[in-house]
Formats: structure tokens, sequence, C-alpha cells
């Protein structure tokens, strides 16, 4: 009978604990590689809704500065203005996770690859975003040389 009850209460569980993580990952994946802006913009929204009531969970912030970065490039083909406003949350999110976890190698290379991507919707501050980008890179691959 436990067995059933562990068995049961995991069964319940399991779509919470797939929401939250590689799920979620998946769809702002698919949804960039399908050029699906309505789903990315539909996943930006819900991220910053559950950041605003008060979630401010390290993986939220990462998955809302991903789905954030993966929305500039996207924008970017069709406007610099939203693309802009994309790869800027995806810098501000990534700042107050860093700020917690100044070790984080996967929140150093995403927010370079941030400032790269405002680097080339602000001309005339592109060349301060790169250097900002290859400082993070340097950090990053301090921390972990053999990460690809």
């Amino acid at each position: 009978m436990r067995e059933f009850a562990g068995l049961f209460l995991c069964a319940l569980l399991t779509p919470a604990f797939a929401q939250s993580g590689g799920d979620l990952q998946a769809r702002i994946m698919y949804a960039y590689q399908t050029e699906d802006l309505h789903e990315l913009g539909d996943l930006v929204q819900s991220l910053r809704i559950e950041l605003a009531a008060g979630n401010h969970s390290a993986a939220l912030r990462y998955d809302l500065a991903h789905a954030d970065y993966r929305d500039a490039q996207l924008d970017a083909q069709l406007s610099s203005r939203s693309a802009d406003e994309a790869a800027s949350g995806c810098v501000k999110q990534l700042a107050a996770l860093i700020e917690r976890d100044p070790r984080s190698v996967e929140a150093l290379a995403l927010q370079a690859a941030c400032y790269t991507q405002l680097a080339r919707l602000r001309r005339f501050e592109g060349p301060l975003l790169l250097i900002r980008a290859s400082q993070r890179l340097r950090q990053a691959r301090h921390l972990a040389p053999r990460n690809p």
C-alpha cells in the first residue's frame, strides 16, 4: 500500500516538475526553431508574471533570460525596438542571477550572448557591449575551462 501511495504521489507531482525544468527549455527552443513569436511571447509573459508574483528563483530568472534572448534573436529580423527590449531584459535578468551566484558559467555565457545581440542592435554602444561580452566569456572560460 505504501508503494502505491508513493507512486501516486510521484504521478501527481511529475507535471509540476516537468513544467519547471527541461520542458520549459524545450518549449522555448521549439518556439524559437519554428519561429513562433506568439508562443515565445506567451512564454516570456507567463515567466514575467511568475517573477512579479514573487518567485525569484535562479531557474526562473535563467529561463526568462533564455526566452528573452531567443525572442531578441527572432525580433531582430522584424523590429529592432522589440529585439532591443528583449535583449536588455535578458541582460537584466542574468545580472541579478550573476550577482547571487557569480560562478554560474551558464549565466555568464548567456549574458555574453545577450550583450553580443545588443551590440548588433545598438551601433554606438556596440564596442562597449562587445567588451562586456568578452569579459563574461573570459570569466566563464576561467571558471570552466573544459566546458564548451
